[in-house]
């Protein structure tokens, strides 16, 4: 029997479903085999999204699976609240691509968009798990994911830093070993002022309320940690900045986040060898280059 919601000119001889037709010129239908599905691990996956695929998929592509970590919490008056998890999200979907360029397998998991943001507590629309949670949070995630090859985090905010050198040392007793990258930006200010201004006017400019940007704590980072820690971020900047966001420009932003990939590519796959072949291991949670360090600053960056 012809499957009753089709027309039989849609139907082959046999009642399947066509799935690719024609008509030809003397008005018959010509059935033709649907197109080769596009090569690759994940074939068919927006960006290589976990969330689009599945479970088939990534069983067969057994791929590294890319995790970004941002935050929610104040970035000033001119940054939106999802700054760190704008980055984090763009260097995650750039370090998938050029794992997979180096020919490893790799897909992009669901964004984490709310970290350990305790110190920004004082300014409204921050929500923060507490580093207690991210750390329980992050070490569920990685046992979760052990039928991938390996898991990479890229961590957009300092202030999860805490939470997953705990998790990381967790993991590593279990034998397992999540590789995480910061986005850490070489010279780069604290929080809100001009690498992170910069950086979003490259990534999302609209999001970007450049007439409001204004100074904030310009001293260093060593003469602020003890005030930040002990007060949060309000006790020293009642704007919320931790350096001066003015003059920052797209085009700095752009060569800003092209150095961090290149770094973060190199260093995430020094690591994922350093997997297969212990040999000269990469700390997992903390794989900065030892030959190319980053002031202190940059790494509380976020």
């Amino acid at each position: 029997m012809n499957p009753p919601d089709l027309p039989a000119d849609r139907r082959t001889a046999n009642g399947d479903r066509r799935t690719h037709a024609e008509v030809d010129g003397a008005g018959t239908h010509v059935v033709k085999a649907p197109p080769d599905p596009p090569p690759g691990p994940l074939p068919g996956l927006p960006a290589g999204r976990l969330e689009c695929a599945t479970w088939p998929e990534v069983a067969v592509a057994h791929p590294v699976l890319v995790v970004a970590v941002g935050s929610c919490e104040q970035h000033g008056p001119h940054l939106p609240l999802g700054t760190d998890s704008v980055i984090a999200a763009a260097v995650a979907e750039r370090l998938v691509a050029g794992l997979e360029a180096a020919d490893r397998p790799a897909v992009l998991a669901p964004i984490i968009s709310i970290g350990a943001s305790g110190e920004h507590a004082g300014f409204p629309g921050t929500l923060s798990f507490g580093s207690a949670v991210m750390e329980e949070m992050v070490v569920e995630l990685v046992r979760s994911a052990d039928h991938f090859a390996a898991v990479v985090i890229v961590n957009g905010h300092g202030g999860n830093t805490a939470a997953l050198a705990a998790a990381g040392e967790r993991l590593a007793a279990e034998g397992r070993r999540p590789v995480v990258i910061p986005c850490s930006f070489a010279r780069g200010d604290a929080h809100a002022g001009r690498t992170e201004t910069s950086v979003m006017l490259a990534l999302a400019p609209d999001l970007v309320r450049i007439d409001l940007a204004e100074p904030g704590a310009v001293e260093g980072w060593p003469e602020l940690r003890d005030r930040v820690l002990a007060g949060g971020v309000a006790s020293v900047s009642p704007n919320g900045v931790l350096g001066d966001p003015t003059g920052a420009t797209a085009a700095e932003g752009r060569s800003l986040l092209d150095d961090l990939v290149a770094r973060s590519l190199a260093t995430a796959l020094a690591a994922l060898n350093a997997l297969v072949d212990p040999v000269d291991p990469v700390d997992p949670v903390d794989p900065v280059d030892p030959a190319d360090p980053v002031d202190p600053p940059a790494r509380l960056h976020g």
